[in-house]
């Protein structure tokens, strides 16, 4: 892992993103770009008709944002200085998500990392559709958390699928989240109503992946719920695990693995952080 990306709105949940993500860098040697975006506000006006026209509002209130934002990250580059951790800032204007998934590609990020809940009313930033985007369109793995985590308390990870299709890419990553944390990984099938096999049967799926991949300090579980983001959730709730880790994809219910939606609902839901990966079907 060379690049970590750290979105911010100068939250309280952005900075508990960014201390985490140091703490990856350090252990890693990682480079950490630290991106802000603007989003351009816009102002509206009734025509003689009654009909609202959006329009921009006044270049100088731009100005103004992007001088406040530089000195913000100007602040934020100094305070890393002396944990040996090379930061990179950005203060783009845009749409949030965008902003994000073009910095991904721009600067070929290996991790995003952010808060799931950003600021109130015009400051926000993370709450709702931004977060979920970020996670659904994002070409590499994002972790997403709400409150101020130890890196050296991630020692259990859960990663939820069917197994029945694990990609190569897919596996890749999670030994390296694996890695990074140094922890061990929970594989569970969420066994509920409209999806249910036999324990049997998931069992045995998951026991031959650990063995066809050669994973190493890891356990295989099913748990039964009514629906599968609420069972990933109690399981982790219920094992008292660290971190929650989901690939995912953009269809509706489960086919091959979690879809996007249930991936957003966890993301919005859980307390503990969170490890998406976005699995590209094209």
């Amino acid at each position: 892992m060379k690049k970590i990306l750290v979105p911010t709105d100068f939250s309280d949940s952005a900075q508990n993103a960014l201390d985490f993500a140091i703490d990856i860098a350090k252990d890693d040697n990682a480079l950490v770009y630290i991106l802000h975006v603007i989003e351009y506000p816009i102002g509206a006006t009734i025509d003689p008709i009654g009909v609202s026209i959006v329009q921009p509002t006044d270049t100088e209130i731009i100005d103004t944002l992007t001088k406040n934002a530089r000195e913000k990250m100007e602040v934020l580059h100094n305070k890393y200085q002396d944990l040996a951790v090379v930061t990179k800032t950005f203060v783009d204007i845009g749409t949030p998500y965008l902003g994000i998934v073009e910095k991904i590609s721009d600067e070929n990020i290996d991790l995003v990392i952010m808060g799931s809940h950003g600021a109130k009313g015009f400051k926000e930033f993370f709450i709702g559709s931004n977060a979920e985007k970020v996670v659904r369109h994002s070409p590499c793995p994002v972790i997403t958390l709400k409150d101020t985590i130890d890196k050296n308390n991630i020692k259990d990870i859960v990663f939820a699928s069917d197994f029945k299709e694990l990609s190569d890419d897919v596996i890749e990553h999670l030994k390296e989240v694996q890695k990074t944390f140094e922890a061990q990984l929970h594989f569970v099938k969420i066994n509920t109503p409209n999806n249910f096999e036999k324990d049997r049967v998931n069992n045995e799926l998951i026991k031959q992946m650990i063995e066809q991949h050669k994973f190493d300090n890891c356990t295989y579980n099913v748990y039964n719920d009514v629906y599968e983001e609420d069972g990933l959730i109690h399981y982790a709730e219920d094992n008292d695990v660290d971190m929650i880790a989901m690939a995912t994809h953009g269809r509706t219910g489960i086919s091959h693995l979690i879809s996007g939606s249930i991936a957003e609902d966890v993301v919005n839901h859980a307390k503990r952080p969170v490890w998406t990966y976005h699995i590209n079907k094209n």
